[in-house]
């Protein structure tokens, strides 16, 4: 399970979280930690909040959804879960979930909030 402190990565200290981002961090780490259980995984974290000027120092996207605490990437090192994710993309929709393709993300998965035409994403 990822908590609320996992995921803040102690980045709260100096980029406290507004109102919406709270928000978000709360549904996100809900959504994802239902679908992690019901896949009998436990979770590790490879990123979670990213304030701006890290999500640039890390060289994440300009519109990154870790900014707005949409977003969370969780280790996959042999890419199971995404496979697993991009193959039955119907249990994202049970989650409102939304994967970026696994192919483009070797040894991480990445799972948001953000409302997409697909459940399973290209960056």
């Amino acid at each position: 399970m990822i908590t609320v402190t996992d995921y803040l990565m102690g980045r709260d200290r100096q980029d406290p979280l507004d109102m919406l981002q709270t928000r978000n961090m709360a549904e996100l780490l809900s959504r994802v930690n239902h679908l992690m259980a019901s896949l009998n995984f436990d979770p590790k974290l490879s990123s979670g909040y990213r304030p701006p000027r890290i999500n640039k120092s890390v060289g994440g996207a300009k519109m990154s959804t870790h900014t707005v605490c949409a977003g969370i990437d969780l280790l996959d090192p042999e890419n199971k879960i995404g496979k697993f994710l991009k193959k039955n993309f119907f249990i994202l929709g049970n989650y409102d979930l939304y994967l970026e393709n696994p192919d483009h993300t070797p040894g991480w998965l990445h799972l948001d909030i953000k409302q997409r035409k697909n459940r399973v994403f290209n960056p």
